[in-house]
């Protein structure tokens, strides 16, 4: 099973609003074989990303700071079992903590 949940709380100022936003998932364990064999498998994990972002007054400009998996929590997205033909199992690896600034300019 699965569940995603997410924390939101907008403060507005003078000079616009500033909006932190933290959110999570849990997966249990997923199989990606008929077989629920663990050598294709990820086994249950956490996801959590954290947001903060200011809009201008107008609302006319937004600018984001931000994290994605923010433990570097290393998982599975996908696997292609190969073994009966090349013996081999490729993985389809999720991304790592990744960080940036995202700017917005509505016209």
């Amino acid at each position: 099973f699965s569940f995603v949940g997410f924390a939101q709380w907008m403060v507005p100022t003078p000079y616009g609003s500033v909006t932190p936003r933290f959110d999570w998932s849990f997966k249990d364990d997923v199989y990606f074989s008929p077989e629920n064999s663990p050598l294709v498998g990820q086994s249950a994990l956490w996801l959590m990303n954290f947001r903060v972002t200011y809009r201008s007054p107008g609302e006319n400009l937004e600018l984001s700071g931000w994290v994605e998996n923010m433990t570097d929590q290393a998982y599975t997205v996908d696997v292609f079992n190969l073994a009966r033909f090349r013996r081999s199992i490729l993985y389809a690896i999720g991304d790592p903590r990744t960080y940036g600034l995202t700017l917005r300019v509505r016209f």
